[in-house]
């Protein structure tokens, strides 16, 4: 679904149009406050374990918050498949949420066989990928301004000869 929101909205600023993103961003936030306060139940669905309940109830908790960045990374992936860049956001993504992740992972659990290490690994991941992606759409999205602004020079000239 926030994938597809991406796609929309690049595809709709693509065409020069103007889209207003405020529902989805108030659903993310719906959701996030009903995951954090029914982490027991919703885990409890997968598990009759106590132990398991609970473990998976702290890590829910410790994560839900912290969905803003996978959300914004789903969003700007779409955004710029909308734009129809594909390949690069991938590469980006997968260094994100894979190599930067497993790095830290190596390092971290050498030092600390903590739980939370594996927890905090994956706002690392999501906010690595998040801020890649986010340089990438800056770094696209000026030379898209810029090409239209070429054109748009062009095509005054154009208009101003004839």
């Amino acid at each position: 679904i926030v994938e597809e929101l991406g796609m929309d909205i690049g595809q709709l600023f693509g065409q020069h149009q103007h889209f207003f993103i405020g529902k989805r961003h108030q659903m993310y936030h719906g959701s996030k406050h009903i995951l954090y306060a029914f982490a027991p139940e919703a885990v409890g669905l997968f598990s009759r374990d106590a132990a398991v309940i609970a473990a998976g109830a702290g890590m829910t908790r410790y994560l839900s918050p912290l969905y803003i960045f996978l959300v914004v990374r789903d969003v700007l992936l779409g955004y710029l498949r909308g734009y129809g860049r594909s390949r690069m956001p991938m590469i980006l993504s997968l260094i994100g949420m894979v190599v930067i992740r497993q790095i830290f992972l190596a390092v971290a659990t050498a030092r600390s066989g903590s739980l939370n290490i594996i927890y905090a690994s994956f706002p690392l991941g999501w906010g690595a990928a998040m801020l890649l992606l986010l340089i990438y759409a800056a770094i696209v999205l000026k030379k898209m301004w810029r090409e239209a602004e070429s054109e748009g020079r062009a095509a005054g000239g154009e208009a101003q000869s004839a």
